[in-house]
């Protein structure tokens, strides 16, 4: 069952990363300076090919590492890393801050942390993104007050402080952001599982068990 807001320890005051900066990155990025944590954004590339991403940023205080994922940019005082879906749990940055001890998560975990309403994740090899739409479009017929987002492309954290407990989120969830989530959906559905991403995850096996995650 989905956590209500105020489960997840507050960033405030504490130095984070968040590693890759596509639409996740920004809305993750926001959402913790907005809270009062000391933001590092990292991205493999260079600032001049980030040209719309760092502009929707201008209007923060953060610290940019371009160009790559070094290991120095985990300073001793680093308290979370937090993961974009794109990027590996094998790159070296994510594996040394498990070894030094400092939290791994993603957006969409801290989303499942701090969701005060009801969530409903839909992950499969095809057709998520239909389900996801028209699961959507169910809620909203009934009346209940729905947001639709996840690996569709709409990011959520963004919109939290507008939810309540009576809010339905249904989230289309892939692979990679279900590789790290620790809690479930209120409810939860996969529509198939077919070899997919199999260059990520390394063996179909390893496929499944993140797909399993969702409950």
């Amino acid at each position: 069952m989905s956590a209500g807001r105020g489960s997840a320890p507050s960033y405030r005051g504490k130095r984070v990363v968040v590693v890759g900066l596509a639409r996740e990155g920004i809305d993750l990025a926001r959402f913790l300076n907005a809270e009062g944590a000391r933001v590092t954004v990292t991205d493999t590339k260079r600032a001049e090919l980030l040209d719309r991403e760092l502009a929707a940023l201008e209007d923060l205080r953060l610290r940019y590492i371009l160009g790559g994922h070094p290991i120095g940019l985990l300073l001793d005082d680093t308290e979370a890393l937090f993961v974009s879906p794109g990027v590996s749990q094998e790159t070296p940055l994510v594996q040394e801050a498990r070894r030094r001890g400092i939290e791994v998560s993603s957006a969409t975990r801290l989303f499942f942390q701090r969701c005060p309403g009801r969530i409903v994740g839909i992950t499969g090899s095809s057709g998520k993104g239909t389900t996801t739409g028209l699961v959507g479009e169910m809620l909203r017929a009934a009346g209940r007050d729905t947001r639709v987002g996840g690996n569709i492309g709409v990011p959520l954290l963004g919109q939290l402080a507008t939810m309540t407990e009576q809010t339905w989120v249904v989230l289309e969830l892939s692979s990679f952001q279900l590789e790290t989530l620790d809690a479930s959906p209120r409810v939860a559905a996969i529509t198939n599982i077919a070899p997919n991403h199999l260059d990520r995850h390394g063996t179909m096996e390893a496929y499944v068990a993140a797909k399993r995650h969702i409950f």
